[in-house]
């Protein structure tokens, strides 16, 4: 993984290291699904997604809560920011930095490390709230079936991943 100095003094190397885990995986799991087009049929979204990736690597934890985003208004010239909310999990590196492996808005999606210390927090760190109400929100029989059938998915793709080595 490439060493971006300014991410480096912000972010521990224990948590670029797990990062650097969770990414292969993820990257695994796009090249199984090039060669096992079942695969793809496999529904996911950033709370089954980040549910799953937290089952197969116990160094990191599982976070809901929402996402801290600006919109943008003009009026008379006057331009506004007004902040605004999205429902979102990620998860939480050993030494407290997030990833975020299904970024909100973003496609095609690809991991971010967040830290959550240092001068960066403010623009990084800080967008990212817990919350437990939505936790207990997303998790519906539908929601609870497909993190099972992310997981599973999941497994087929370390296990590929091994014989292939």
């Amino acid at each position: 993984m490439l060493n971006n100095s300014v991410l480096s003094k912000n972010v521990d190397p224990e948590d670029i290291k797990v990062f650097s885990r969770v990414w292969n995986l993820i990257l695994d799991n796009g090249k199984y699904s090039q060669t096992h087009p079942e695969a793809l049929d496999t529904k996911f979204n950033c709370h089954s997604f980040c549910r799953a990736l937290a089952h197969h690597v116990p160094e990191v934890t599982l976070s809901d809560g929402y996402v801290i985003g600006f919109e943008l208004s003009t009026k008379d010239d006057h331009k506004t920011f007004s902040m605004v909310q999205a429902e979102h999990s990620w998860l939480v590196l050993p030494k407290n930095a997030i990833m975020d492996p299904y970024p909100v808005g973003i496609m095609p999606f690809n991991p971010l490390l967040i830290p959550t210390k240092g001068d960066l927090k403010c623009f990084c760190g800080n967008l990212y709230m817990a919350d437990p109400a939505v936790t207990e929100k997303i998790l519906t029989p539908d929601m609870r079936a497909e993190i099972e059938a992310n997981i599973t998915q999941m497994a087929k793709v370390i296990a590929w991943v091994k014989l292939q080595s």
